[in-house]
């Protein structure tokens, strides 16, 4: 069991990504508290991520005409 820091709940080890930075080899937030604060700092940074995928797209455009039109990831 380890206790995440950001929802101060305590969480079997599964619970938390593996990391050897830390002494224990996990981080210091669940994988829910992670998924949360990522969402988070996408929607306050919307126009850096969309800026820096066009800027993908525009330096690798072979790799996205092989993609179909109706891809669908799920």
């Amino acid at each position: 069991m380890k206790n995440c820091r950001r929802c101060k709940s305590d969480k079997p080890l599964t619970e938390f990504r593996a990391d050897p930075r830390y002494r224990d080899g996990y981080t210091s937030w669940c994988h829910q508290c992670h998924r949360e604060r990522n969402s988070e700092w996408a929607k306050e940074n919307r126009e850096r991520l969309s800026a820096k995928s066009a800027a993908w797209r525009e330096e690798n455009v072979s790799a996205v005409q092989c993609q179909p039109a109706n891809y669908d990831r799920w």
